[in-house]
């Protein structure tokens, strides 16, 4: 086996001295970390064990180059470096195997140790993976703290490296509108709030700039503002067409009430002519009551309503009576409720139109009802219609009357007048 000083200047002794000066290098920091995290004093003599060994076979290394390129004649070399040289490579070979078996382990637990304490380096590595920048820098806008973040953020938004915290924050304000320490930067498609706070660590006051990214909260705020400004659009809408309503059931109220004075004076008007053509046939105690009953509708006096229900039936079939109408009522007739009024108008309207379109003198209303509706139909023995009869007046009235109390209405014209009205119960 060759020793050590018969490989010299070969390109294994090259080798293991380049090794042998890496494993220096790296037992010196090893030991330099250790004494940076005070740990325990077993640690710090491996490591500095470690180093002493790594720096003995370094010089034996360099004794060796010097002796045989002569470099080092008229030096006086001793036994136990003699004996050094004449030992084989492969006995240093493996132990600078063994140095980094031994460097490899003390990293290893550096690294255990980090993960399971705190220290500066786990702190930095902490900060560096936040996703939020950090900046800490003294009152004269020094930093001592930063993470990556902040870096890039002071690149992207400033062109420069963050080295001033006073000129950075300064730049910041330039360009962006904020108040009380706060600053809202737009940066691309991302939205970046800035935030600088004093803070005191050991009696000294340090500023704390933190950056946070509300981009999507930020959308979330413009979102609800549009939608706000939409919500006070509608309700201003809605406040119109509210008063469009009101504007219109008081058109609704006024039409009601000018198709009901339709009515009326229509039916004084028709018995006002029959009574002059044919005096013999009328009551003058039924003109006096109609026409008095029109009196007061149109001085607008009170009526007792439910007075006018009961006999709104039987008052209708006395009109058409005094107008020449005669009804012939068949059937189960109702007595009572919304039903007998709404037969009461029935019978007032369609007695007007048999004398004034149909010129007949007979209205025949047949009634029948179910368990679950009331169903009505009225004919009459005048003039088949000349053509469709259009609803208009006290027809249109009658049918919204039918229909607010969930009925159906159907008109024939042709071959004759028929009236069908479905009422449900």
């Amino acid at each position: 086996m060759k020793s050590l000083l018969m490989i010299q200047s070969s390109l294994l002794w090259y080798f293991l001295t380049i090794l042998s000066m890496s494993l220096l290098v790296g037992a010196l920091a090893s030991l330099y970390r250790f004494f940076r995290e005070s740990r325990n004093h077993n640690w710090k003599l491996i490591c500095l064990f470690n180093l002493g060994f790594n720096f003995f076979l370094f010089v034996i290394f360099m004794d060796c180059a010097w002796y045989e390129s002569g470099v080092g004649f008229g030096h006086d070399y001793n036994s136990f470096q003699m004996m050094m040289f004449d030992l084989p490579w492969i006995f240093y070979a493996v132990s600078e195997l063994i140095s980094l078996l031994m460097l490899i382990w003390v990293d290893q637990n550096h690294k255990h140790y980090q993960d399971n304490n705190l220290t500066p380096d786990s702190i930095r590595k902490a900060l560096n993976f936040l996703p939020e920048g950090i900046l800490i820098s003294d009152r004269a806008g020094t930093v001592w703290l930063t993470n990556l973040r902040m870096g890039a953020l002071s690149r992207d938004l400033t062109g420069e490296i963050l080295s001033d915290a006073d000129d950075f924050w300064r730049k910041l304000e330039e360009q962006n509108i904020g108040e009380n320490g706060q600053l809202l930067v737009r940066h691309n498609t991302e939205v970046w709030l800035f935030e600088k706070s004093s803070i005191e660590v050991e009696g000294k006051e340090f500023f704390q700039t933190i950056a946070g990214n509300v981009t999507e909260w930020y959308h979330i705020i413009e979102e609800l503002h549009d939608k706000s400004t939409h919500l006070k659009e509608v309700q201003k809408r809605m406040k119109e067409a509210a008063e469009l309503s009101a504007d219109m059931f008081v058109a609704q109220e006024q039409a009601k009430a000018r198709a009901a004075l339709h009515n009326e004076l229509g039916q004084v008007l028709l018995m006002g002519r029959h009574y002059l053509l044919h005096p013999e046939s009328n009551d003058p105690k039924l003109v006096y009551m109609t026409t008095g009953e029109m009196n007061r509708f149109l001085l607008g006096e009170k009526v007792d309503l439910e007075q006018a229900r009961g006999n709104a039936m039987n008052q209708s079939v006395m009109m058409a009576s005094s107008i020449g109408v005669t009804v012939h009522l068949t059937g189960t007739v109702p007595n009572e409720g919304q039903i007998t009024e709404l037969l009461g108008q029935l019978i007032t309207e369609c007695a007007a139109n048999t004398v004034k379109h149909a010129e007949g003198d007979e209205l025949t209303v047949e009634c029948a009802e179910s368990s679950r509706e009331y169903m009505i139909l009225v004919t009459n023995n005048g003039k088949p219609p000349k053509k469709e009869i259009a609803e208009s007046g006290g027809l249109l009235s009658l049918h919204r009357k039918v229909e607010e109390m969930g009925g159906v209405m159907m008109i024939e014209s042709a071959p004759v007048f028929r009236m069908a009205i479905r009422v449900k119960k």
